[in-house]
């Protein structure tokens, strides 16, 4: 757990559903909150789409990229998805200086 949390880089769930010819990108924004809460749980559970809350299972919600494969070509649709891309980034970035300055509260969006 410590290593997931402290990991320096920011951190997404990728699901390519080939059937579907589609790409799911989810953010993890559990991996604040449990930092939030010590101690840390030795283990959690990372459930897909979403629920009520168990304990250590942790649910990814929606995708914040859902895309097409065809959706390659289209750049309206790329520059969309480079946009969301950026701001997860600057999110994942932001939770991890607040980790890195001990700051128990985080930001989601």
């Amino acid at each position: 757990m410590e290593w997931f949390i402290h990991h320096p880089l920011p951190f997404f769930f990728c699901v390519v559903q080939k059937r579907e010819q589609k790409i799911l990108v989810y953010n993890a924004p559990f991996r604040f909150s449990v930092w939030t809460f010590p101690p840390l749980p030795n283990c959690l559970t990372i459930v897909p789409g979403s629920g009520s809350k168990m304990e250590n299972h942790h649910y990814l919600g929606e995708p914040f990229i859902d895309a097409h494969f065809a959706d390659i070509a289209d750049e309206r649709k790329m520059a969309a998805f480079r946009e969301r891309i950026i701001l997860a980034i600057q999110v994942e970035d932001e939770n991890l200086m607040r980790v890195r300055m001990a700051i128990r509260q985080f930001i989601t969006w």
